[in-house]
């Protein structure tokens, strides 16, 4: 394992792209139910399928784990090297990496909606702007029922959740001691079980828990359980190395993965509302994403050990927000120029396989392109400012592994 004085681990943007690409396969790869003639490849292939599909929902899930572990790790090192957490820096910093984007493709799309005369989608523009959409989809839901344009920001939702993760989580932070961090972790997994059960049984509708603050806590919970055993491992704390060793070993990944698989399977038969999936379900999700982090901090590699195919995911990881902003925009607009230029009468969901995976890989193409894109000539002027707003003057000599801050996909 790498020694933990580097202040930048690309294992963690490569987790960050595969949790992107999960959320892109849930939102764009499908296949047409087997007919009752069907053979069994047929069905397996398609249940395979469905099931991955289903399971890629929850990259946004990993995205949680991956941001709290990443913003509790940089809080708690700044407190031990300042002796406290400058909360205008860290907003600073906070604004200047999410909110060009992300108010940049909102203007633009209720713009397009006000010109079309959208009125259904106008009214959600408040909550939008207010960054807390996931709300107005908790309380009034998927607002993508009533108009095709949301699909362009149906994934803003989980925006709104970790921006509230961050307005709320330092203030707490900066408060604590660093042995106070597990009860805090385990309160929030808490909190999140009885949110549930409380909707649960009150009969809520989709998606009154699955974008509901409280409910979606277990995630951002375990992010911080890590970030807390990370820290006392960072301090030679060796009390549960055997555990490590456990944990760090070869089928520790492939049973996240499966884990992940699994919560798919039961959200695809029984619904996100089902007991099945709110009882076993989201738990589930939560401790694959702590298994695979974990798993990957384990097995850091030292520099100059990776080969080209590493760099390139790494690459994809640092742009992996502009990909999960801008991929159900570029999908959404391609698809129907797709459906008109080959004078197809069915919708995006009854093109045949060939075509659907002609339009998936076109999509993911101009995705990266347009990302890279913003990257490069939008991005980086804000991300160069929010340098200078960091409360470490000396990366990679006395920062711990994780002080790559946070960048949404999410974070």
């Amino acid at each position: 394992m790498r020694n933990p004085s580097s202040s930048y681990l690309p294992e963690l943007d490569v987790v960050r792209f595969w949790a992107f690409f999960a959320v892109f396969f849930f939102h764009t790869v499908y296949l047409l139910p087997p007919g009752a003639g069907s053979g069994l490849p047929h069905q397996l292939a398609w249940a395979l399928v469905f099931t991955g599909e289903q399971a890629g929902r929850f990259g946004v899930d990993l995205f949680f784990t991956l941001s709290a572990f990443l913003i509790t790790s940089l809080l708690v090192a700044e407190k031990a090297e300042h002796g406290g957490i400058q909360l205008s820096k860290f907003y600073l910093r906070r604004i200047l990496r999410i909110w060009p984007l992300y108010f940049g493709m909102t203007f633009l799309v209720f713009g397009l909606a006000y010109l079309q005369h959208e009125r259904e989608m106008l009214e959600f523009f408040w909550p939008y702007l207010l960054m807390v959409p996931n709300w107005a989809w908790a309380l009034n839901g998927n607002p993508a029922v009533h108009t095709n344009a949301f699909l362009a920001i149906i994934v803003f939702w989980s925006l709104g959740i970790e921006e509230q993760f961050y307005l709320l989580w330092p203030l707490v932070l900066r408060r604590m001691r660093l042995d106070q961090l597990r009860r805090a972790g385990w309160f929030l997994i808490g909190v999140s079980v009885i949110v549930r059960f409380v909707c649960w049984t009150s009969d809520v509708p989709h998606p009154g828990i699955y974008a509901n603050t409280f409910a979606r806590l277990d995630p951002i919970a375990v992010g911080i359980l890590l970030a807390a055993e990370w820290a006392l491992m960072k301090d030679g704390d060796s009390r549960a190395s055997l555990r490590h060793r456990v944990l760090g070993s070869w089928p520790i990944l492939p049973v996240g993965v499966a884990g992940f698989l699994l919560a798919g399977f039961i959200a695809g038969t029984e619904g996100l509302n089902g007991a099945m999936f709110i009882f076993i379900g989201y738990p589930l999700v939560a401790w694959s994403g702590y298994l695979i982090l974990f798993h990957t901090l384990l097995n850091l590699k030292p520099e100059g050990r990776k080969g080209s195919g590493f760099r390139w995911l790494t690459y994809l990881g640092k742009i992996s927000y502009g990909l999960y902003i801008f991929h159900a925009f570029i999908y959404d607009l391609s698809g129907p120029i797709l459906v008109r230029l080959m004078g197809l009468k069915e919708g995006m969901r009854e093109l045949p396989t060939g075509l659907m995976l002609t339009l998936v890989s076109f999509s993911f193409l101009a995705t990266v392109l347009v990302a890279h894109l913003s990257y490069r000539y939008f991005e980086s002027y804000f991300l160069a400012m929010k340098r200078r707003f960091s409360v470490f003057a000396s990366p990679g000599k006395r920062n711990p592994a994780v002080l790559q801050e946070a960048t949404p996909p999410l974070s």
